[in-house]
């Protein structure tokens, strides 16, 4: 009992110390501007506080900034000191932002040595685990980002190696000042908040002002103000203690000359485009979102960029013709939805946009993330369109060169908003009437083309479209189609990978899933790998830039089309009609499915592999086929010398379909090219028949002998030989010709020779040869015996018993 107890209190011991050696120390929070950082991108070097802490940036390339409720720096080569700590620490935690860039690189350094394990992305939180010889107290923790990305910080956490876990507390001066910014003019009169701490027991708050030019602050948190303008940040901070962890709050005030606005950043009230930079020139605007009206001047993002990132930079004038903007940077569509085409926009347009401003160089903008409200037109809201076909958008329709397709019309939503304007993106495989929206397919060419019907927008109605894809292929060549079902992974044995940290759903390089007959191979892959990717209760397969698939079909097959929903300008489908097909990237691309259209590579002839012997037989009931060099083709007619040829058809002739014939040539291989025969006729004396397919053949075994071109039982001499034991009939193989003889011409012939020893020259005429009565005898087994023995045997391909 004893011995188990101190088991016990051992294990005891061991979890109280697990349990406390990684314990929060120091927090610094980044969602509210304690630090007095700049709201625009700084390069230069510079140093911080929050009143407890300081930090300080390297100078960078793209600078450092608050960005409303994070901290963002970079890019690669941008640094973050932390400050020097009088623990040894063992785990750093870095806690990004939800929007930050999932490319982003980064590590904890001390000095130039990276004292942790490289990460990638900062949407989440990244954990540095600190190698045991940069532990020590005093150390400066540096993050570094790595890669030419910028990287979002919204806490740092530090936790202290051997630590004791502490309580953590909180500070607020109130839901109306943390965080908050507080515009004043000189001189006004202002009731300073008072913070709190909770718990109350933790301890006692310190007051400090970032600029005190500014105003000062007293233990109290009364403000006084020096009559000088500008902006300082009050900060109330508790400095922790060993029971409970630190924390602070803060506000700004900007004291600032009253500036004469037309607005005042409400929906009701917008600012101008001269209001805008009346404040940011001031050094007035703060990080909350406000309206602004203005004229589209210019739109700076290119047509394709708007499709393929789904933002758009434009800037704002007063009045058209004003030189005087602002930009709206990255800005989205109506109600905070994705840009789908330039058409949403145009210059001239009047709109309400919501965002927070800002200064970039020299550039004043409403920040990313801003979007239209509202088109102002006259005093109305633009009102949304859509575009519908009759079967639904964005089908696809299978139809033959030179058809005629039953082509759906497109309806617009509201009715009486305009017109619609149909376009093909293939006119070479489809056109289509612009105003009925009628298709009329090529007679010759085949492929694919996508049917487009927009509706252009107005002034008081929004821009739409709507389309739908047509394959169309040869008539004379079987096609198949094979669909990619990304949405369903399982079909191709993969999960799904997702921001949780699964992998199930990457592909590796030369790795395939496969629809029916078609074969898609990650031939190269972008950063990061390829992947079924799984977002909330959305599947896609997205593919990434840089990264290169490969369609393939099997032998014999080409890939005449490749459709793939949604289309996206950043995905380049190779040349088709070829066996394999290249797919290239230069963006990121999300694809729900990939229809591929593939046929049998159609014949131009029949090859014809010839032995030793020196002849063989050929026959295609429906094709006419064209001699080749060194080649020449026979028919054959009963005489009284036995068979005879009947036709010769040399080199370069033509024989007609359905025509049955021996061919004679030197061993190798030869092509007989299908032709035109339309007025070519049959030999009428030709005793050769044959068939399409491997079946028995049919005719009256009572009348006639039937034979096969083979070689006798000695492997010897080639000719035509019974291929049925009676001479009856039996089954021959597809495009093979067989020989019909009537009985009453045969004289009893098993047999009709070419000659001894293989000879292939010279021969006029194929001679009987009748019944051996002195043939060699065979017993079942088809061994050679003496005539001596009894039993069943068999002799010229007859069976009796002696």
């Amino acid at each position: 009992m004893l011995k188990h107890l101190r088991f016990f209190i051992l294990f005891l011991m061991v979890m109280t110390i697990g349990g406390v050696s990684l314990a929060q120390e120091v927090t610094l929070d980044f969602t509210q501007n304690t630090w007095g950082l700049p709201t625009d991108y700084t390069k230069t070097a510079a140093t911080y506080t929050d009143g407890t802490y300081k930090i300080s940036f390297g100078e960078s390339s793209n600078g450092h900034k608050f960005g409303g409720s994070y901290l963002i720096f970079g890019k690669s080569g941008a640094t973050l000191s932390l400050p020097a700590f009088n623990f040894a620490v063992e785990k750093i935690v870095v806690t990004g932002n939800k929007n930050a860039s999932g490319k982003v690189e980064q590590n904890i350094f001390v000095g130039d040595k990276a004292a942790s394990t490289n990460t990638t992305g900062a949407q989440g939180t990244n954990t540095y685990e600190i190698a045991e010889a940069y532990q020590a107290a005093g150390n400066i923790y540096t993050l570094k980002v790595l890669s030419s990305h910028n990287t979002q910080v919204t806490k740092i956490e530090i936790y202290k190696k051997g630590g004791v876990t502490k309580t953590s507390t909180t500070v607020s001066f109130g839901t109306d000042y943390d965080g908050k910014t507080i515009s004043l003019k000189p001189r006004e009169s202002f009731k300073a908040p008072t913070a709190t701490l909770t718990p109350a027991e933790a301890g006692t708050l310190a007051y400090s002002s970032s600029d005190e030019k500014v105003a000062t602050v007293d233990a109290t948190g009364a403000v006084t103000f020096t009559g000088t303008t500008g902006k300082t940040t009050i900060t109330a901070a508790f400095a922790g203690n060993d029971t409970y962890a630190a924390s602070s709050a803060s506000y700004t005030l900007n004291v600032a000359e009253a500036l004469s606005l037309t607005g005042d950043g409400t929906k009701a009230n917008p600012y101008t485009v001269a209001d805008v930079l009346a404040i940011v020139n001031a050094g007035q605007q703060t990080t909350d979102s406000v309206y602004v009206k203005g004229i589209v001047g210019k739109i700076k993002t290119t047509a394709d960029n708007i499709v393929k990132y789904k933002n758009c930079d434009y800037y704002l004038v007063d009045n058209e013709g004003d030189t005087d903007s602002i930009m709206a940077f990255r800005g989205k569509y109506l109600g905070n939805t994705d840009f789908t085409s330039a058409d949403q926009l145009k210059v001239g347009d009047k709109v309400l946009v919501l965002g927070v401003l800002t200064k970039y160089k020299d550039i004043i903008e409403l920040d990313k993330d801003n979007y239209i409200v509202e088109f102002l037109n006259q005093g109305t809201v633009k009102t949304a369109t859509t575009v519908t076909f009759r079967d639904g958008n964005d089908k696809i329709y299978y139809e033959k060169v030179g058809g005629t397709f039953n082509y759906p019309t497109a309806t617009l939503d509201p009715e009486g908003a305009g017109e619609l304007t149909y376009t093909s993106s293939n006119p070479d495989v489809a056109t289509v009437n612009a105003q009925t929206g009628e298709v009329t397919l090529s007679d010759k060419n085949s492929g694919s083309t996508i049917i487009t019907a927009a509706f252009a927008g107005s002034d008081k109605y929004e821009a739409s479209k709507a389309s739908y894809t047509i394959v169309v292929s040869d008539p004379s060549v079987q096609t198949k189609n094979a669909t990619f079902d990304f949405t369903l992974p399982g079909n191709y044995n993969k999960g799904t990978s997702n921001n949780d940290g699964s992998t199930e759903g990457d592909m590796a390089e030369g790795e395939s899933i496969r629809q029916d007959d078609v074969t898609l191979t990650v031939t190269t892959n972008g950063s990061p790998s390829t992947r079924f990717w799984k977002s909330k209760d959305k599947i896609d397969f997205r593919i990434y830039n840089g990264a290169k698939l490969t369609l393939s079909v099997p032998d014999g097959y080409i890939i005449s089309s490749v459709v793939t929903a949604p289309t996206d300008p950043q995905q380049t489908i190779g040349d088709v009609n070829q066996q394999n097909v290249e797919l290239t990237y230069t963006g990121t691309v999300k694809l729900n499915n990939m229809t591929v259209v593939y046929a049998k590579v159609p014949e131009t002839g029949v090859t014809v592999d010839m032995d030793e012997y020196g002849y063989v037989t050929l026959y295609y009931s429906n094709r006419a086929l064209k001699v080749p060099e060194c080649a020449k083709a026979l028919t054959y007619k009963v005489s009284d010398k036995g068979l005879e040829v009947s036709r010769e058809y040399a080199a370069g002739e033509v024989i007609p379909a359905d025509e049955a014939v021996v061919i004679s040539a030197a061993e190798g291989k030869y092509t007989f090219k299908f032709a035109d025969g339309a007025l070519l006729t049959k030999d009428p004396d030709n005793k050769l028949l044959g068939t399409d397919e491997t079946k028995l053949i049919e005719g009256d075994a009572t009348a006639n002998y039937f034979y096969k071109l083979s070689l006798d039982d000695n492997y010897e001499n080639i000719g035509f030989y019974w291929g049925d034991a009676d001479g009856g009939l039996f089954a021959n193989q597809a495009h093979k010709a067989y020989l019909v003889v009537p009985k009453s011409q045969a004289n009893g012939a098993k047999s009709f020779s070419f000659g001894g020893n293989g000879e292939t020259t010279g021969i006029d005429a194929i001679g009987f040869e009748k019944a051996n009565a002195n043939a060699p005898v065979y017993n079942l087994a088809g061994q050679r015996v003496a005539n001596s023995y009894k039993g069943i045997v068999i002799r010229n391909g007859k069976k009796f018993v002696k």
